[in-house]
């Protein structure tokens, strides 16, 4: 297990899942050096007891680095909160997130990146599970998270419609890092973006123009 070396660069403890891509895509595009632990989850890696100490929850990724502030190391699991706590840390001149003293604004960029938190992770990666890992193929289960799927696609749609092509003021924001990560994996799980959301597909091909982004993406695969 990596731990934090003399020179305080960030580690990152991850693996090329999506939610192991933001952190990647993040840290690329604000060109954070950074130390690289492979956790190898298809090997249960995630499950050592040197693992289990910096996340008792056994999931990827986990970054150790020193708080911006007072410099004391500290361990950040959950990859949004990792984006807040880079951007908060490494992006200085505030080009990719809003702080609270921006008023309103903040509290949109904290909207969709929790909506990318709790729906499009969770419905896309239980779609993936089901349609790609399931020992037993499972129709009903497919179906209900398809339809969650495909909903989360929807409200993204209506978003990028509505605001100009961006989730958050009409800028890029970590909110679009989170969303990024899974929207690019889209075809892992038979969506046809493409066609059926053509402002995400358009909003997918202009992120992957953006410096890091698509350097931080394929960073590192799982498979």
């Amino acid at each position: 297990m990596t731990v934090i070396d003399s020179d305080n660069k960030l580690v990152l403890h991850s693996i090329g899942t999506p939610n192991g891509r933001r952190a990647t895509v993040l840290l690329k595009h604000l060109n954070v050096p950074f130390q690289y632990d492979r956790i190898d989850i298809t090997k249960q890696e995630q499950f050592s007891k040197s693992f289990r100490s910096l996340n008792p929850y056994s999931k990827i990724p986990v970054i150790e680095d020193h708080d911006p502030i007072n410099n004391e190391a500290v361990v950040i699991f959950e990859s949004c909160a990792i984006l807040l706590f880079s951007a908060e840390k490494y992006d200085t001149q505030k080009k990719i997130h809003y702080t609270i003293e921006d008023g309103p604004v903040y509290w949109d960029q904290m909207k969709w990146l929790f909506f990318t938190a709790s729906d499009l992770s969770p419905s896309q990666g239980q779609l993936s599970f089901y349609r790609n890992f399931a020992p037993v193929q499972d129709d009903f289960a497919i179906q209900r998270s398809l339809q969650e799927t495909e909903k989360v696609y929807d409200a993204l749609e209506l978003r990028l419609n509505e605001n100009k092509g961006w989730l958050v003021s009409q800028t890029l924001n970590i909110a679009d890092v989170a969303a990024y990560a899974f929207v690019k994996r889209s075809s892992f799980v038979e969506l046809d973006v493409e066609h059926k959301w053509p402002q995400v597909w358009n909003y997918l091909e202009k992120l992957d123009k953006i410096q890091g982004f698509q350097e931080g993406y394929h960073y590192d695969a799982l498979g």
